[in-house]
């Protein structure tokens, strides 16, 4: 995959889902189903025996979903999956080993040459889902080691964070290219409109946000505004 095919799978993705809400019509009155590309998916360890690979790509066709964007805690099952369907899944590297690495990953050297021995394998498009909760987090020096190397890679970073971790992001390093998990997971569409249009290579994505986004399923005025836009 090239990063001129990744760049455009991004942005196409990050209004996938919702152009399934405001399609236009069809004359016999039903919405337009178009293909969706998952921007936010995770195969970890407590889903492998429950739902092993050949399930998981039923499952993606069935939802009319030819193509996702996968990490996992570990990274294992996340190659797993790419392994069995490689144009179909698109792989990310989670930096948690496990769900110990959740609290401090961000400060953790242990957990940046884990990521760095991952990452040499090639085969990653990006860094996350990964969270930060304050500027300060986004800005240890293993942060810089991982901003840096991810504009040195030309890879993309899936941050769950909200607006303060993302502008310090952006200061730390401006090529950045960001994914913004759940759009700040509570930010208002003004406050995702600003940062999107301060940002070049900023993207966003709108999982877990039904409830506000398109409450009682239909989409909030001002939020179909911004997606418009």
């Amino acid at each position: 995959m090239t990063d001129p095919q990744a760049s455009r799978w991004l942005r196409n993705a990050a209004l996938g889902a919702l152009l399934l809400v405001i399609a236009s019509p069809t004359p016999g009155g039903a919405a337009e189903r178009l293909p969706i590309f998952d921007t936010h998916a995770h195969y970890s360890r407590d889903a492998w025996d429950s739902y092993p690979a050949a399930r998981i790509l039923e499952i993606l066709t069935e939802a009319g979903v030819p193509r996702a964007l996968v990490s996992g805690t570990p990274d294992d099952g996340t190659l797993r999956l790419h392994e069995a369907a490689p144009g179909r899944v698109v792989p990310i590297l989670r930096p948690y080993r496990s769900r110990a690495d959740m609290g401090d990953w961000f400060a953790s050297d242990a957990v940046m040459d884990y990521v760095a021995e991952r990452l040499d394998r090639g085969l990653h498009r990006g860094v996350g889902e990964f969270h930060l909760w304050n500027a300060s987090e986004a800005k240890t020096p293993q942060m810089r080691k991982l901003a840096a190397l991810a504009v040195a890679r030309g890879l993309i970073l899936h941050v769950h964070a909200g607006a303060t971790p993302i502008r310090a992001l952006f200061e730390i390093e401006p090529n950045l290219k960001i994914l913004w998990a759940h759009a700040g997971m509570g930010a208002p569409p003004e406050v995702v409109g600003e940062l999107l249009d301060r940002y070049a290579n900023l993207r966003t994505e709108l999982s877990y946000r039904t409830v506000d986004v398109a409450p009682e399923g239909r989409l909030d005025p001002a939020w179909r505004a911004l997606l418009l836009r």
